[in-house]
C-alpha cells in the first residue's frame, strides 16, 4: 500500500491538469504514492479513468462531466477569450490585462475556491501538497503541510513569485538584453494600470494568513521546492540564476511510453537546426 498521499491542486485549466496528471503519474508508478487530485467536476471522469482518487471542488452539476481533454480546452479558450487577452492589442495593453486578469482570479480563488480547498486538505491530511495554480491560496499556504509550487506556464512567470529586476516584464516581446531604463519604464506603467487590483488582491491574501507580497509579485515561493517546466535551452538560468530551492524540468512527463521522431526525407541532411514551434492550445485558438 502506498504510504504517503500526494494532493494536486491544479488550476482548472489544461495547462495546468496535465502537467500535473504526468508528475502524478510518475509519483504513482513507484508504488510508494497515493495521488489525489482537487479540481471541478469537468475533470472528475478524465482522472477516474486513469486511476486517480478525486475530491471535488464544489458539487457536482447537473450536467455528463467532461470526458476528454478537447473538451476542456475549449471550455479553458472560451474563458480566456472573453478576457481580451488574445485580442488584437499592444503588446503593453496585453501585459496589463494579463496582470489584471491574474489578479482578478487570485481574488475570485481565495474567496470562492478557497474554503473549499481547505475543507479537503483538513479532511484528506496530505503528506504533501503540489499546487499548480498561478495564484496563491492562503488554505495551502498556513496548512503546515509541506507544499510544492508548480509552474506549468513560461518561466518567465516565476518572476511574479521572484522578482529579479533582470529579465524584462513579461508578456511584452522585450529583448532579455533590454536597457535596464526600458525594462523599468515598461515595468512602471504596467505597474501604474494594475496596482489599485493588486493591493485589493495582496491585503485579502495577508487577512488570510499569507505573508504580505512586495510589490508586482502575486504568489510566494514555497519554502520546500519550486518546479517549473521549460526546455534548458529556453530558460533563462544563464541570465538570472535562481535559488536553489527552484528545479527546472524538460518536462513533466505524460507516461513512460516514449515517441520516436523521424526527419522527414526533404528536411534532412539540411544545414542548420530544425525548429518545432507550438502555438499551444490557446495560441492555436487564435490563429
Amino acid at each position: 500500500m502506498p504510504n504517503k498521499t500526494v494532493l494536486f491542486t491544479p488550476a482548472q485549466f489544461v495547462g495546468a491538469v496535465n502537467p500535473s496528471i504526468g508528475l502524478a503519474e510518475v509519483l504513482r508508478d513507484t508504488g510508494r504514492y497515493h495521488c489525489v487530485f482537487a479540481v471541478n467536476n469537468d475533470w472528475k471522469s478524465r482522472l477516474e479513468s486513469i486511476g486517480f482518487e478525486v475530491r471535488l471542488i464544489g458539487q457536482p452539476v447537473d450536467r455528463d462531466a467532461t470526458t476528454n481533454r478537447m473538451g476542456s480546452a475549449e471550455s479553458n479558450y472560451k474563458e480566456i477569450e472573453a478576457s481580451g487577452l488574445i485580442e488584437n492589442i499592444t503588446p503593453l495593453e496585453n501585459a496589463i490585462r494579463s496582470n489584471d486578469w491574474a489578479v482578478n482570479l487570485g481574488l475570485k480563488e481565495i474567496i470562492e475556491t478557497d474554503p473549499l480547498v481547505k475543507a479537503i486538505i483538513e479532511d484528506l491530511k496530505p503528506d504533501v501538497i503540489i499546487s499548480d495554480l498561478l495564484i496563491q491560496l492562503p488554505s495551502i499556504y498556513t496548512s503546515g503541510i509541506p507544499w510544492i509550487f508548480s509552474c506549468s506556464a513560461n518561466p518567465l512567470y516565476l518572476n511574479y513569485g521572484y522578482l529579479d529586476n533582470i529579465l524584462p516584464p513579461a508578456f511584452l516581446g522585450l529583448p532579455t538584453n533590454s536597457g535596464t531604463e526600458v525594462k523599468e519604464k515598461y515595468r512602471q506603467q504596467v505597474w501604474e494600470r494594475s496596482r489599485e487590483k493588486w493591493y485589493k488582491y495582496r491585503d485579502q491574501l495577508v487577512s488570510m494568513g499569507c505573508p504580505k507580497l512586495e510589490e508586482f509579485l502575486i504568489w510566494t515561493p514555497s519554502p520546500y521546492a519550486n518546479i517549473y517546466m521549460t526546455p534548458k535551452e529556453l530558460d533563462y538560468t544563464d541570465i538570472r540564476p535562481l535559488p536553489d530551492t527552484f528545479h527546472g524540468f524538460d518536462n513533466f512527463k505524460r507516461t513512460e511510453n516514449e515517441d520516436t521522431f523521424e526527419i522527414p526525407e526533404s528536411l534532412k541532411n539540411r544545414s542548420g537546426k530544425l525548429i518545432y514551434l507550438s502555438l499551444g492550445s490557446i495560441g492555436s485558438g487564435n490563429a
